[in-house]
């Protein structure tokens, strides 16, 4: 199943990033999902908690 998400992006290598929708599908057997858990504009520091679904 795909779910439509926000997401920024820019759609070229010149233009500037700009909000979007995007379709994503669900994690499959192969894939690694991880949770933002904080993460601030000034921080280099982001906090995740990862799941390996293999």
């Amino acid at each position: 199943m795909t779910n439509k998400t926000p997401a920024y992006g820019a759609l070229a290598a010149k233009t500037p990033v700009a909000p979007m929708t995007i379709e994503r599908r669900d994690p499959g057997p192969h894939d690694v999902e991880i949770e933002i858990l904080y993460c601030g504009k000034f921080s280099i520091v982001a906090f995740a908690t990862a799941t390996c679904t293999r």
